[in-house]
């Protein structure tokens, strides 16, 4: 509420005013296979997308080498170089190809044979959903977004 200079009542509301629908459909006796769908999208490409982000964020855009000296200084676990090439190379490059597996497996055959409207809707709907949510809950108010 400190970002938006909201009263936390009102943000709270908001929040129950878009859960409240989302978890209705969950309610009802096609719940089960609506979550499936859900759980299984956001598991394979949510997370695979939100790592892969995550490795070439940090792999990318901060200081490796002071970042590894510094996770040294606090760790029991001492990280060498190959931290570095796995987080820039490796790890990306095994999540990409997760990624492109998943993609092809959900465009040749649809998961557990779920009709393809159903996976569209509750998949790319789930994802599209969230990565606009995230992007309202990233910029700032007030920004010029031209």
């Amino acid at each position: 509420h400190d970002k938006w200079k909201s009263a936390p009542g009102a943000l709270a509301l908001g929040c129950v005013a878009v859960a409240l629908p989302i978890a209705a459909v969950y309610t009802t006796r096609g719940g089960f296979y609506w979550f499936d769908i859900v759980d299984k999208w956001i598991c394979d490409f949510g997370l695979v997308v939100a790592g892969l982000g995550q490795c070439i964020a940090v792999g990318y855009l901060y200081n490796l080498r002071e970042f590894r000296e510094y996770l040294n200084s606090v760790s029991e676990i001492r990280l060498g170089r190959w931290w570095e090439v796995a987080l820039r190379y490796v790890t990306p490059a095994v999540l990409l190809y997760i990624l492109v597996m998943n993609v092809r497996a959900e465009i040749l055959e649809t998961y557990e044979g779920y009709p393809r409207s159903a996976t569209t809707l509750a998949g790319w709907g789930t994802l599209v959903f969230f990565a606009v949510v995230g992007y309202l809950l990233w910029r700032r108010p007030g920004r010029d977004t031209q």
